[in-house]
């Protein structure tokens, strides 16, 4: 199955990478397509976020409601895309 030209760059590696294992086992089939590139999207934001933040001084800052980090409100957001 061909990846939508839409799909950003590091969206189609993870396309490349997941796609013929879950065409393999029956789970990913064209009626799936859109939900499938949100999940390709969402993970490659993650992944680009988590980069950003990996090794920085960046933490999230817990229930005293001060303002987190941007980056990883991203990642929190992503994780529940993928969810």
């Amino acid at each position: 199955m061909p990846p939508p030209e839409s799909l950003s760059e590091d969206a189609r590696a993870v396309w490349d990478r997941l796609t013929p294992s879950l065409i393999a086992v029956g789970v990913l089939t064209p009626w799936d397509t859109d939900a499938f590139v949100i999940v390709c999207e969402a993970l490659a934001r993650y992944q680009q976020a988590t980069k950003l933040v990996n090794g920085s001084s960046l933490r999230r800052l817990d229930t005293m409601n001060i303002l987190a980090a941007p980056l990883l409100i991203a990642i929190e957001i992503q994780v529940r895309i993928v969810e």
